[in-house]
């Protein structure tokens, strides 16, 4: 049968707020062998920022992503018979970690 795409999962599409270390997590396809991640700040993807080729279906970036910017990201699921591409997910990172954006904003 035809071949399923990667449902991407998270960073959620349009959220906001993200931490500039973000776990990237897509479910997998069945019969994957491997995955072809990319990351652009705009959403042709001709010059990306991050690409991956991973064996599982979730990808954390080394160095932190830029802040406050809109992001692209997709996945490509490859198996025996072909490649799939995901729909595109876009998100802003943060300029700070969640752990700051919950805490009262304490003012002299």
């Amino acid at each position: 049968g035809p071949l399923s795409a990667s449902s991407l999962l998270s960073p959620a599409d349009a959220a906001t707020e993200q931490w500039i270390y973000p776990v990237f997590e897509w479910e997998a396809v069945e019969g994957a062998i491997s995955y072809y991640f990319e990351l652009d700040d705009a959403d042709d993807f001709v010059t990306p920022l991050l690409q991956a080729s991973l064996t599982l279906p979730a990808y954390t970036p080394a160095l932190a992503l830029p802040s406050g910017s809109q992001l692209y990201w997709r996945v490509l699921a490859k198996t025996d018979c072909g490649e799939t591409l995901s729909t595109v997910f876009d998100f802003t990172p943060a300029s700070l970690p969640p752990l700051y954006l919950y805490l009262p904003n304490i003012s002299n």
